[in-house]
């Protein structure tokens, strides 16, 4: 798994199940090495199904930017499946890289940089 600091970062998760057969869904995203960094916390309807057993979320721009890209990124999942008796399940913490982007380009507005003639 890839984020590029400042842009809409995407990340799928296969699945034993399809996302309508799930009662519930906690995605957690952190840096523990960055003390600036606040975790960030996706739950069931930020996900979209994006095959028959995988899901994808998204965290926007301004969440991606909070990463540092000085240390890797470490998000985990956790489910409960809706059926009786279904046992909550997840994987363990998967680790990913953070690219840079120039400060400069996520914090500027896009709408005032000169276009070529």
């Amino acid at each position: 798994m890839i984020m590029i600091r400042g842009t809409t970062a995407q990340f799928k998760f296969k699945l034993p199940y399809s996302k309508d057969e799930l009662e519930w869904i906690k995605i957690k995203f952190w840096q523990p090495q960055n003390p600036t960094f606040e975790p960030i916390t996706k739950i069931y309807s930020h996900c979209n199904q994006s095959g028959p057993n995988e899901i994808c979320v998204s965290l926007t721009e301004e969440e991606s930017a909070a990463f540092s890209d000085k240390y890797k990124g470490h998000v985990q999942f956790r489910a409960k499946p809706k059926e009786v008796g279904g046992l909550v399940f997840g994987c363990p913490p998967q680790l990913f890289t953070v690219y840079p982007m120039l400060d400069e380009l996520i914090i500027e507005d896009p709408n005032s940089v000169p276009t070529e003639e």
